[in-house]
């Protein structure tokens, strides 16, 4: 037993009882014991059995282990939660970093980026080039590849031959540049192109890797020259936009330089002449494909630096020994005859024995044909000047002296090379309509070898055109003008020629008729409404036009006292003015838009007004005209509302019907909207757009309706008046009536 006196722990027990117990169980009494014995006093004791004892200690063991537990738990819900809050974040990282990849992929749908494309090429020329003559460019390609997949990245055509290839890497734009070794994850390969112009497969010299990072691609390509006399060219044919290149002419003289340069797309070109070289570098739009040409020619220049825009006229000097360029000609004339005026458009397609610039052309036109516009492309300047002269009369009568005709000069850039050169010159000739003549314009082409092609002739007024006499043509068919030529006029051709050598002489009969004048506007339907109520007459019509240049439309019998509520053009509001003879003027081209230029635009005009008139009384006679126009009216409807207690007898010379027989008038709209929508937009499910301002008057329903019709109304032939008047009473039928009601 244990004993707890008043400030002493005494323990009583039996070896026998706690031998079981143990040392360990003894010494944790013992520290007990000591540790209380100055608390509890000798008076109080506690007695428990040690089965008690032990469910204490299991108990105070129990709760310790609890709060153990719950501290851990508390740690884990703790490591839980941060381990929580960093896969969220995690988690928003990967979300961020997928939503940028999709961006990026919409802009770089290869997991690639071209950040510099340089090329610098060099050539040879010797003096006699043939077609194993090479340019050899140094390229130089770096790109990023954004992530680690496998990508694939055309580099050049298959077609070219290229060396020497070298492909560094680099985790960054500005970091150090190291050798990639060629193997599994890296290597090049032909891969079929997939985007072709035509049905031939095409293979590119392609980089496949998987490995993200910064990526630079140098090889050496080797374009062929073509020769063509002192010609030569070359082209580019590339996988990756360009802006920048340089090329080193070598040659072996020192008094051999370029004269001719022409570059293909537009360039800004810098040359420099060196000892045996010379160096030209060009700034061109983003392009993928790179013609260049240039002509070598003999004789000493000095060394100097040039630049230009595409024009190279400071590589240029003139030998004046050189032989002019060997053309064809072909001459294709559109002529148009007018009231007074004869109109040509002359085509000179120039055909070279080989690509060449063409410096310089001299055209004579024979006769008083003015030039007025001169097209050609890389032209220079052009300018005319007089064919020499003639004398008219004697020279001792002091007679007047008259040009032979007029000299046209055009200078072309040097940088225009070309086998094919189209000039495009307009003249004009102002002939006599009383001569019922006139001689078509001669060109001849100076130093052509030869000077061939067609003559087109049409009309563009109320002539008769036939042929009165001619030599050096022969007629053809329409077929035989070329189709870049007969798509110059929308009229018919009346007469061809073709001829095989520029001297030719062709005089036309011109016989000109008087013209007729036709209507210029024109109603297909009109519909007049008239409300009729005691001192009151509200009117309104609509018109359905046909209108070319009228600008307004006169509208006569509308009364000065009449209240105009709203006139309406073409579904849009609009003021009316009033005309000198006291007439409304209503504009026509109102809301037109871009239709007021169509050959015949449909117009509508709405007109609302209110008229006074006398108070009917008991009977009396009422005009019902409608407003007289100045257009012709295919078909006329009017609508009268009159009082039911009226009985009303109609004059004039309208039908009366029951129902309209002709179609009735709808306004004209051509107000469109402006908003821009995806493709496959059902309109039909489009909200209605904005109603036009104003005020639209409509008129009222009421009393008793009468329509009348009438055809082909001119000059105000429609009239129409009213007989009206109450109906009497019968003095018998009143007094039945009043004695039924009694009863």
């Amino acid at each position: 037993q244990i004993l707890f006196p008043e400030g002493v722990l005494y323990i009583r027990h039996r070896t026998r009882s706690m031998a079981p117990f143990g040392l360990m169980h003894g010494l944790l009494i013992g520290f007990t014991i000591l540790a209380a014995g100055n608390v509890i006093q000798d008076q109080d004791k506690v007695t428990c059995s040690l089965s008690d004892y032990q469910n204490l200690y299991r108990q105070a063991h129990r709760q310790e282990l609890v709060r153990d537990l719950q501290e851990e738990r508390q740690e884990l819900k703790k490591s839980v939660e941060l381990e929580m809050q960093a896969l969220k974040r995690e988690k928003q990282a990967l979300k961020e970093k997928e939503t940028s990849r999709s961006q990026r992929q919409e802009l770089f749908p290869g997991n690639w980026q071209l950040v510099k494309h340089e090329m610098f090429g060099s050539c040879h020329m010797e003096n006699a080039p043939d077609e194993r003559s090479m340019a050899i460019y140094n390229v130089s390609l770096e790109f990023r590849i954004f992530d680690d997949q496998w990508t694939t990245i055309p580099l050049i055509d298959a077609q070219t031959i290229v060396a020497d290839w070298l492909i560094q890497r680099s985790d960054s734009a500005d970091g150090d540049w190291s050798p990639v070794q060629l193997g599994q994850n890296t290597f090049l390969t032909l891969k079929q192109r997939t985007e072709v112009n035509d049905e031939e497969p095409w293979d590119d010299h392609t980089l496949v890797t998987n490995t993200s990072g910064h990526y630079r691609v140098e090889f050496r390509a080797f374009v062929p020259i073509r020769s063509d006399r002192q010609l030569n060219g070359l082209q580019l044919n590339l996988l990756h936009p360009l802006t920048e290149t340089s090329l080193r002419i070598s040659r072996e003289s020192r008094h051999v330089h370029i004269k001719e340069l022409s570059v293909e797309p537009f360039a800004h070109l810098e040359t420099l002449e060196a000892e045996n070289a010379t160096n030209v570098k060009m700034r061109l739009r983003s392009t993928k494909v790179l013609s260049m040409k240039w002509r070598m020619q003999k004789g000493g220049k000095d060394m100097k630096v040039s630049s230009s825009s595409e024009k190279t006229d400071t590589l240029e000097e003139e030998d004046s020994g050189q032989e002019s360029a060997q053309a064809t000609v072909v001459h294709d004339a559109l002529h148009s005859i007018d009231d007074s005026v004869l109109e040509t458009l002359h085509s000179f397609k120039y055909s070279l024995d080989s690509e060449q610039s063409l410096r310089k052309i001299e055209i004579h036109f024979f006769g008083s044909a003015r030039i007025t516009s001169v097209v050609a492309h890389g032209i220079k300047t052009w300018r005319t000047a007089a064919l020499g002269n003639r004398s008219i009369g004697s020279e001792t009568e002091g007679g007047e002296s008259e040009a032979l005709g007029t000299v046209l000069h055009v200078e072309f850039k040097s940088s225009v090379l070309s086998k094919d050169m189209v000039v495009m010159v307009t003249t004009e000739i102002e002939f006599d309509s009383k001569h019922k003549a006139v001689d078509i314009p001669q060109a001849v082409c100076q130093g052509a070898l030869r000077q061939s092609g067609t003559l087109a002739i049409v009309k563009v007024a109320n002539v008769e055109i036939y042929e009165q006499s001619v030599s050096g043509v022969a007629r053809t068919g329409m077929d035989s003008i070329p189709s870049h030529m007969k798509g110059r006029s929308s009229q018919p051709i009346v007469l061809a020629y073709k001829f095989l050598a520029p001297r030719f002489a062709v005089a036309l009969s011109v016989i000109h008729h008087e013209e007729l004048p036709t209507l210029e506007a024109a109603a297909d339907a009109a519909l007049y409404k008239a409300l009729v109520v005691e001192s009151q007459m509200m009117n309104s019509i609509l018109l359905r036009l046909q209108n070319t240049q009228r600008q307004y439309m006169e509208v006569h019998e509308i009364p000065r006292d009449a209240t105009l509520w709203s006139v309406k053009v073409n579904s849009v509001s609009t003021k009316a003015v009033r005309g000198r003879s006291g007439s409304l003027l209503v504009p026509l081209l109102t809301g037109a838009g871009s239709a007021s230029g169509a050959a015949s635009m449909k117009t509508s005009v709405e007109l609302a007004w209110l008229t006074p008139i006398a108070p009917l009384g008991e009977n009396g006679t009422l005009q019902l005209n409608p407003p007289r126009v100045d257009v012709p009216v295919s078909a006329l409807s009017v609508e009268i509302q009159f009082p039911e207690n009226y009985i009303v007898n109609f004059t004039g010379s309208l039908k009366h019907v029951k129902e309209f027989s002709q179609a009735q008038p709808n306004p004209v709209s051509y107000e469109t909207g402006e908003e821009v929508v995806e493709k496959g937009f059902e309109f039909r499910h489009a909200p209605r757009g904005p109603k036009s301002s104003g005020v639209r008057a409509k008129l009222p329903q009421a009393g008793s309706r009468y329509r009348f019709e009438k055809l082909l109304v001119i000059n105000g032939s429609a009239t129409l008046s009213a007989v009206y008047g109450q109906p009497a009473l019968n003095k018998s039928d009143w007094l039945a009536d009043l004695r039924s009601a009694w009863r």
